[in-house]
């Protein structure tokens, strides 16, 4: 049996896919989790708090509480395979961690809690890293409102004409990565990156757009000190457990079919 550590979308549409439990462990003590981790197989650690105010505060919610899953697992199930959910944010490029003062609260949270899943005495553990995800939820992420507010307005406003790239993992192929990664065998310890291999721009999502939408306006508005995020990612890490390859353009005509959809 797979649990999940925590609720949210990834969970979520994980548990509508494949058997496995969600349960917020995020309050539980050390004897609680004694007595229930000795029942899964797997155990993939979500949860965390994504905007935690200082270092402070994010070393506690996360690192220490990862910490107590592992310590416990450890302990009362040795056997079962830990996945750890990481980051990106704490990147420099894919194979290079920032400078840990450069890290905000949160990356540098994730990155103590990498660096200790690959460091535990659990011999089966694996740290997963996600590139850019499109949830097909506005509210989630930056193309998922792109795209529902061009349908449902008619107007966009990107930022330095789209020129910024993400590397997009669509929430369904991410899922797919996870549940292969929960079938591995044993005695392994390694990272993952969970991406596609390819940077589009928001000026190919908005040539996209227009395709369907011949009328949609467009605006611009220009940055000098827009935020680059790592969009550079290679899929040969993933060989080893099958590419899974698919067409952004595909889950993006999809979900504006769904938002079409009364």
């Amino acid at each position: 049996m797979i649990l999940f550590t925590g609720h949210g979308d990834i969970a979520s549409h994980f548990s509508k896919k494949y058997l496995c439990e969600v349960q917020s462990l995020r309050n539980k003590s050390i004897a609680e989790l004694e007595n229930l981790l000795p029942g899964y197989d797997v155990v993939i650690h979500n949860a965390a708090n994504l905007k935690p105010q200082n270092v402070a505060e994010a070393v506690n919610d996360n690192f220490i509480l990862t910490k107590n899953i592992i310590d416990t697992l450890g302990r009362v199930n040795a056997g079962a395979k830990f996945i750890y959910l990481s980051s990106m944010s704490m990147l420099k490029n894919e194979n290079e961690y920032l400078d840990p003062l450069q890290m905000t609260p949160y990356a540098f949270s994730k990155y103590l809690g990498e660096l200790y899943t690959l460091a535990c005495s659990i011999k089966n553990t694996a740290a997963v890293r996600f590139s850019t995800i499109f949830y097909e939820n506005p509210a989630k992420d930056g193309l998922s409102n792109l795209l529902n507010t061009a349908l449902q307005q008619g107007n966009i406003t990107t930022i330095n004409n789209g020129t910024a790239k993400r590397d997009f993992i669509p929430l369904e192929i991410l899922t797919r990565y996870l549940y292969k990664l929960c079938t591995l065998g044993n005695g392994t310890q390694r990272i993952y990156n969970v991406c596609s291999g390819t940077a589009t721009s928001f000026a190919d999502v908005v040539n996209l757009l227009k395709l369907r939408l011949p009328n949609l306006v467009v605006e611009n508005n220009q940055l000098e000190n827009a935020t680059d995020v790592l969009c550079d990612f290679s899929t040969t890490g993933l060989q080893s457990i099958g590419v899974e390859a698919f067409d952004l353009s595909d889950y993006i005509n999809t979900y504006l079919n769904k938002l079409s959809t009364p």
